[in-house]
């Protein structure tokens, strides 16, 4: 979650600065995207954030329907506030095409699109009745209604 975990103290000596300023997009708002995006503007850099849906945190938004995953809703939640409160271009429901990069002519592009659920082959998995976290939480009542 921190890569400068451990050598904090000495990370500007590790990393040159930049020479000059680049025009970068993220694209995806989930947890990666975020932090990438963050990087890249405390290093300086001009940075434009895409995300599809309306909202940012990605896979980690199931963590606010379960209590018990507190630490990664908290995670989750602090990085949308730093995004927030900088100086990010934050575009949220746009699907990125290719010409809408080129049209910017953005210097670096970064590509933060997220895990797909890994689908066990085993028997039954693959059935109408089988739902990811994601299909479930914050959606209860529409996934009852399609079972009843």
């Amino acid at each position: 979650m921190n890569p400068a975990a451990g050598f904090a103290h000495k990370i500007n000596r590790m990393i040159d600065p930049p020479q000059f300023t680049k025009h970068v997009a993220v694209v995806g708002g989930g947890p990666a995207g975020m932090k990438a995006a963050l990087v890249a503007m405390e290093r300086g850099h001009q940075v434009t954030l895409y995300e599809k849906e309306n909202v940012l945190g990605g896979q980690l938004k199931h963590a606010d329907y379960a209590a018990f995953k507190w630490p990664l809703r908290d995670f989750k939640n602090y990085l949308i506030h730093q995004v927030q409160k900088s100086n990010i271009e934050l575009l949220l429901g746009t699907k990125v095409t290719p010409d809408m990069i080129d049209k910017r002519k953005f210097d670096a592009v970064i590509v933060a699109l997220g895990a797909q659920p890994n689908i066990s082959d085993i028997p039954g998995a693959g059935g109408r009745n089988v739902y990811s976290p994601l299909d479930v939480f914050g959606k209860e009542q529409g996934v009852i209604s399609r079972i009843t």
